[in-house]
């Protein structure tokens, strides 16, 4: 395996500094041993050493520490020169080894990295007292390979991972509902994960002329999981919303998905809070249910009425209480939902979240900028957020124009 030896090299050197101090020979080398050749990484020779050539790559058989790897035990030689095991080497005579000490370095996986070695032209200045601090050292050496794989393992896993979170945010991009617009209405949103991916769901159809689903969800937590269950949610409620049914149905059914995902799984809990509007411009109306949501707050002719009639959140009882809210307007000028990331995150001391999104709305006209345009700019001016953030605003645009082509269609209806 191919490793940068930057960090080690600097380990090594520490190591060999250490054994120059604390042992007597006067030659101090680190090798690695893999691949079948013995090659030197790291040496200290002091004057009167033994005498090792500047670049250090030979086969491992012929090497002592071929010896000490093939066993994975350190080998001690007191005197070269009179060992059956190494006195015929060639290495013996082209070193002048005359005292010799090697003990494996040992991977996690027992096998071995290369060796730690200290010798001297003389003959016994290296004993078998010498062995357990050669260990030592070893391991230190051992440590820091041990250390340096991880972290080359983790930036390895942290490239990989923030290329994953990266195509999984693009795919969760390309699923949001695009911003909206016709003679009626204007949908647009803001959509700011605390992470790589977000929990928050907000979605919108037209159902049937002039007829219209909008909807807010907010997973429990942020990050993968609440993502993962979100991206489940939404299609199934984009099958929900266009057919047709009642706000508490759309809710109902969203229910039953939730805990039909975690029913073999006992352990996992898990809740959504959410709220659907299903406005009507035929009809002048609205109705809505709110699962423990944030209320939405609609803005219509100098006043404001929140959305906030409905159940608890989903996820928590597998019936729902069968509570929704209903709303006639005449003139509506915007209505505001959200998720309570965004709340959070302009909350101001001793003020209800409701009232200090209200007192923001009304604060956007004086520095002249667009509901959506306003609150990105509050949204951006900090780059990193504790929660999801999600907003869609409703723009009403034309209620008069609603009215007529009510008529029209009626008098249609009259002809024929």
């Amino acid at each position: 395996m191919k490793r940068n030896l930057s960090k080690f090299e600097e380990s090594a050197q520490t190591v060999l500094n250490l054994m120059k101090d604390t042992i007597s020979a006067k030659t101090f080398f680190v090798a690695t041993t893999q691949d079948d050749r013995f090659k030197i990484l790291k040496k200290i020779n002091e004057d009167g050493g033994c005498e090792i050539p500047p670049e250090v790559d030979t086969p491992l058989k012929d090497s002592y520490c071929g010896k000490v790897v093939g066993n994975m035990e350190p080998l001690l030689i007191e005197d070269a020169l009179k060992s059956e095991l190494v006195k015929d080497m060639e290495v013996t005579n082209s070193f002048s080894i005359g005292s010799y000490l090697g003990v494996p370095i040992k991977l996690e996986d027992g096998t071995a990295f290369g060796t730690l070695c200290a010798l001297d032209p003389n003959p016994n200045v290296l004993s078998e007292l010498d062995i357990k601090k050669l260990e030592g050292y070893a391991e230190l050496i051992a440590n820091s390979l041990a250390l340096e794989e991880s972290f080359r393992k983790l930036k390895d896993y942290e490239i990989q991972t923030k290329r994953e979170f990266q195509l999984a945010r693009n795919v969760q991009q390309a699923l949001l509902s695009k911003p909206y617009y016709d003679e009626n209405l204007e949908i647009d949103f803001i959509y700011t994960p605390s992470f790589h991916l977000s929990g928050d769901i907000c979605t919108w159809y037209e159902i049937e002329e002039n007829v219209y689903g909008i909807a807010v969800l907010d997973v429990m937590g942020h990050g993968v999981s609440s993502a993962l269950i979100g991206m489940v949610l939404r299609t199934s409620l984009e099958n929900f919303i266009k057919d047709k049914v009642t706000p508490y149905e759309v809710m109902d059914q969203l229910n039953k998905v939730l805990f039909h995902l975690f029913e073999e799984e006992k352990e996992v809990v898990t809740f959504v809070t959410g709220i659907y509007l299903l406005v009507d411009f035929n009809k002048r109306s609205i109705n809505y249910m709110n699962a423990g949501h944030p209320p939405g707050i609609v803005f219509h002719t100098g006043a404001s009425t929140l959305l906030d009639k409905g159940s608890i959140p989903l996820g928590i009882y597998k019936d729902l209480k069968r509570e929704y809210g209903h709303f006639e307007f005449e003139h509506i000028d915007e209505i505001l939902l959200y998720t309570d990331g965004l709340t959070d995150y302009l909350y101001e001391n001793g003020k209800k979240t409701t009232e200090t999104l209200i007192n923001k709305f009304h604060s956007k006209d004086k520095v002249g900028l667009s509901t959506i345009d306003f609150f990105k700019k509050l949204v951006h001016e900090r780059p990193v957020h504790d929660d999801d953030i999600c907003l869609v605003t409703v723009k009403f645009l034309n209620s008069t124009l609603s009215q007529k082509s009510v008529l029209l269609k009626h008098h249609e209806l009259e002809i024929y």
